[in-house]
């Protein structure tokens, strides 16, 4: 592991979607003699590049360090956002590059538990500057990186990096005080991105898990938590990737959201050697087959569940499926959310052939769905109408 140093190079920043979306980007990262860094970005091969104006650029005469993209996302912070800062824990960075300043690019400046992480994984905060508008720099180095999910590995200095973070959050407490090891569901609040949550939790106390909500909490009060725990339960996703705070060999009890597998958090199983149980807790029917990991999931206590966090026959027996919450998830995903099928509907711009596989998988859904989990729920006749002309070249009326 080393670094490279580029000369002459422009540092652009992060470029949002929209002006209400601060969250995913399409742009930001360094760019050398017309050049894209691809290391720079947020995963190590997007092309985020994007067309700029050279003469608006900003000089700063000066070398500097790059220490790469810092998303506001969780789970890529503590994965993505941490692949560069090996090397500052190296003699070479200590006796020859400590003076220098350092650059990185993301949708807001860094603050919070984020900044924490940063600082706790021994980078000198009060060198950080943040990347808001297009710079060219006498030279950028950038070190190699230590996390690569493109191609699925993580390699040592990724693991001394997150060493050295528990390290130096001193981790002493716990939530219930016991000495021993604990059971935690890294929970997450109900919302319109997750339904069913709490269906969940009432099954994860009986069974003696204490419920945990990380993000209100301090990085070093989590950290603490993570160290503790002998078991911990968390939904596979950004949230789940908390578990690289955990010791190696912990057992895990990983639920999916969906139908799909989450690759950063299969490298974090491998890397820490945990002994791991996957459920599929899910009835997630309307997700974007191209992006299942948007949403919107919803999510239940199923008898795999209850088997695999140990739940006697005779509490598995009291755990209902949440029907009055899965009527209203249906119905949002139905015509009431921002990525509901009757607001992808109105918007002619859309590709009608996933619309037609869309349509077709929502009729599926309700032919397997037994009666006594929801009422059945046609298509309003409003929504029938503008589907049968928008999708009618494809011959699926007889579905809707």
């Amino acid at each position: 592991m080393s670094y490279k140093v580029y000369g002459h190079c422009y540092a652009l920043p992060a470029r949002p979607f929209t002006a209400e979306d601060d969250t995913h980007v399409i742009g930001g990262g360094l760019c050398c003699d017309g050049v894209w860094i691809t290391e720079s970005g947020l995963f190590p091969s997007s092309l985020a590049s994007y067309e700029f104006d050279p003469s608006q650029a900003d000089y700063v005469d000066d070398d500097v360090v790059f220490i790469g993209c810092m998303s506001p996302v969780w789970g890529h912070a503590i994965t993505d956002g941490l692949k560069h800062l090996w090397w500052f824990r190296t003699e070479d960075y200590l006796n020859n590059h400590a003076g220098k300043r350092l650059y990185y690019w993301g949708p807001k400046p860094l603050s919070g538990n984020f900044l924490e992480l940063v600082r706790l994984a021994g980078v000198d905060i009060s060198k950080l500057h943040y990347i808001d508008h297009v710079m060219l720099f006498r030279s950028v180095i950038v070190p190699d990186i230590s996390f690569n999910y493109t191609k699925g590995w993580a390699c040592e200095e990724y693991l001394e990096t997150i060493h050295r973070i528990i390290s130096n959050s001193r981790p002493t407490t716990r939530i219930d005080g016991r000495r021993g090891g604990q059971k935690v569901f890294l929970s997450e609040r109900d919302g319109l991105r997750t339904w069913g949550v709490k269906s969940i939790e009432k099954v994860a106390r009986r069974a003696g898990f204490t419920i945990y909500y990380p993000g209100e909490h301090s990085l070093q009060e989590q950290i603490s938590v993570f160290c503790s725990a002998s078991t911990v339960m968390s939904f596979e996703s950004s949230i789940g990737h908390n578990t690289v705070f955990c010791r190696p060999g912990t057992q895990l009890i990983m639920l999916r959201k969906a139908n799909y597998e989450n690759k950063y958090q299969a490298i974090i199983n491998e890397l820490w050697a945990f002994d791991v149980t996957t459920v599929d807790a899910n009835l997630s029917m309307m997700n974007d087959d191209r992006f299942p990991y948007a949403g919107p999931f919803f999510v239940y206590p199923n008898e795999a569940l209850c088997q695999a966090i140990g739940l006697s026959p005779q509490l598995q027996e009291v755990c209902h499926f949440p029907r009055k919450i899965f009527r209203k998830y249906f119905r949002w995903i139905l015509w009431d959310g921002e990525r509901s099928l009757a607001h992808r509907l109105s918007f002619s711009e859309h590709d009608t052939g996933v619309l037609a596989h869309e349509v077709t998988k929502y009729r599926e859904w309700q032919t397997k769905l037994f009666s006594h989990v929801f009422r059945y729920i046609p298509l309003p006749k409003w929504l029938k109408e503008k589907a049968v002309r928008k999708i009618a070249k494809y011959k699926v009326r007889h579905f809707i």
